[in-house]
């Protein structure tokens, strides 16, 4: 029987049966170069990972504005209008409640709804005493946002839920010319630019302090809800002289760009935390993506009658 052995040679070419007990070993060279492969391939793993959970990210956001759009299509199919952007402070029975939770019931929320009904005929102000205020809702939530789906603590001791979807109110808080405002009544016929070319919300995180981005009740800008659940395409700050902890933030108006979590004054306009813009819901219950460098039509698109003419938006 033919027999092989391992030969081993040294560097004089000597070569002598191996040691069936030898082992080769790295030298220190070699094992720091595989430490420096391996490094770079962990630093191109890690982008490509985190890539892949916000796209899935991002995914589950459009699912959830999907649902909202969807809902306030069927709240005018049985109502023949949209939800008012936010009741008034003086409203019966509902005061200062938001355009999300007249969806309630439209969302699969019926049991939260009707809490919410029995709250208000306990306690007329919503604000401390009513469960919902503090219930978060992961529909009314961006999983992209690290803060999203929580319970938060904010000034003057309220403990709250927030939402990262925002009603258009149309160019800012004073003009209203959107489809959401306060006590608003609109509906499909009052769109005049079209269904297709009308942003109904969109996307931005709570403020850093969780003073504004409630989901079930609010006040805003002067009670229009403008901040908290309503945003304008080109919003001012209207909040002095009053303390409203936005006084520091310049007037305006302020436009769609990119924000950075803890900037207070990124509260005053839409943004994201996906890379690059912001998902926006449309009249027709389509949700798109809109690049930063949507910003000069945005205006455009957030009325709701201004007869104006868009060709194009970044996707």
């Amino acid at each position: 029987m033919l027999k092989i052995q391992l030969i081993r040679c040294n560097v004089r070419f000597d070569c002598s049966p191996a040691d069936n007990h030898s082992r080769m070993a790295f030298t220190l060279i070699e094992l720091l170069v595989v430490i420096a492969i391996v490094g770079v391939l962990v630093g191109m793993l890690l982008p490509a990972v985190q890539m892949v959970r916000e796209s899935a990210r991002r995914t589950s956001c459009a699912n959830n504005f999907k649902q909202i759009a969807l809902a306030v299509q069927n709240y005018e199919s049985a109502r023949k209008k949209f939800p008012a952007g936010i009741t008034s402070a003086s409203a019966q029975p509902y005061r200062s409640m938001t355009w999300l939770t007249q969806l309630l019931p439209y969302l699969e929320q019926t049991n939260l709804w009707d809490q919410a009904v029995e709250d208000y005929r306990l306690d007329p102000s919503p604000f401390l005493s009513h469960l919902a205020m503090r219930t978060p809702v992961n529909t009314f939530a961006c999983p992209s946002d690290p803060d999203s789906g929580k319970q938060q603590w904010t000034h003057q001791f309220r403990l709250i839920a927030s939402t990262n979807y925002l009603g258009s109110n149309g160019t800012n808080y004073l003009t209203e010319d959107g489809v959401f405002g306060r006590d608003s009544r609109t509906r499909t016929a009052d769109i005049s630019d079209g269904t297709s070319y009308t942003i109904l919300a969109g996307e931005r995180p709570p403020s850093p302090d969780f003073w504004y981005g409630w989901w079930y009740a609010g006040n805003g800008q002067a009670g229009t809800g403008s901040l908290d659940m309503l945003m304008g395409a080109r919003e001012i700050n209207g909040t002095h002289p009053y303390t409203t902890y936005l006084e520091s933030c310049p007037v305006g108006p302020y436009r769609f760009a990119k924000g950075k979590r803890g900037q207070m004054c990124d509260t005053l306009h839409w943004w994201s935390f996906h890379p690059g813009g912001a998902q926006f819901a449309f009249c027709d219950g389509s949700i798109r993506f809109l690049g930063y460098s949507a910003d000069e039509i945005l205006p455009q698109m957030a009325t709701r009658a201004g007869s104006e003419v868009v060709a194009a938006w970044d996707e």
